[in-house]
C-alpha cells in the first residue's frame, strides 16, 4: 500500500513538472531582438523602447547605437589536487573579456569613432574609458544600465554592403577591445 502511495506521489510530481515547464516556455518571451532580451531581463513593458549611448570617459558622446553585444567576460578554471586529497579542487585563473560588438546607422559624418579608428591605423593607439548606458525613450535623463568598459580601442570596423537596390538603414559594426568592464548602478 506504501509503495503504491509513493509511485502515485512520484507520478504526479512528474504531471506537475511537466505542465510547469510546459506552461512557463509558453509564458516566457522568445528572444528575437535585443529589446527582447533588456525587456525579459529587467521585467518592464516600458522599456521595450530604449537607446543605447556610448561615451568616453570625459563623458563626451561617441554614438547612438542600435545594439550593443557581447558585453561579458570568461575565467578560466584551474583543477588541482592536494596531497593525498581525492577531491579535485577549482580555483579560477586567468579572466578574459571578449571585444565588444557596437552596431548602428551608417555614419555619414567625421565623427568621433572614425577619428578615433584613426588614431588606431596611423600606429598611435588611444586607450579610452568607454560608457555604455541604456536609457528609456520615457526618460532620457537617468539611465538604467551602465556599464564601464576599461582600456578600449576600436579593433574593428565592417562597413555594410552598398547597394543602390537595397531597402532599410545600412548598418556599420564596430568591434571595442577592451581590457575588462564593471556593471555600474545608475
Amino acid at each position: 500500500m506504501t509503495r503504491k502511495l509513493l509511485s502515485t506521489r512520484k507520478v504526479y510530481i512528474i504531471i506537475a513538472a511537466v505542465v510547469l515547464l510546459v506552461c512557463t516556455s509558453l509564458l516566457l518571451p522568445k528572444f528575437t531582438s535585443q529589446e527582447d532580451i533588456v525587456y525579459a531581463a529587467t521585467k518592464d513593458a516600458s522599456l521595450i523602447d530604449y537607446t543605447v549611448v556610448v561615451k568616453d570617459e570625459h563623458n563626451a558622446l561617441l554614438g547612438t547605437f542600435l545594439t550593443v553585444s557581447n558585453i561579458s567576460s570568461v575565467t578560466d578554471v584551474i583543477e588541482y589536487q592536494d596531497g593525498e586529497d581525492r577531491i579535485l579542487r577549482k580555483r579560477p585563473g586567468m579572466t578574459r573579456y571578449p571585444n565588444v560588438i557596437l552596431e548602428r546607422a551608417l555614419s555619414t559624418e567625421n565623427d568621433a569613432m572614425w577619428a578615433w579608428r584613426q588614431t588606431i591605423l596611423m600606429g598611435k593607439p588611444e586607450r579610452h574609458s568607454l560608457s555604455i548606458e541604456i536609457y528609456s525613450k520615457k526618460d532620457l535623463n537617468t539611465p538604467l544600465v551602465k556599464y564601464i568598459l576599461e582600456y578600449c580601442w576600436p579593433s574593428k570596423v565592417i562597413l555594410p554592403e552598398l547597394r543602390s537596390d537595397s531597402k532599410g538603414i545600412p548598418i556599420e559594426q564596430w568591434e571595442i577591445a577592451c581590457e575588462s568592464f564593471q556593471r555600474v548602478v545608475p
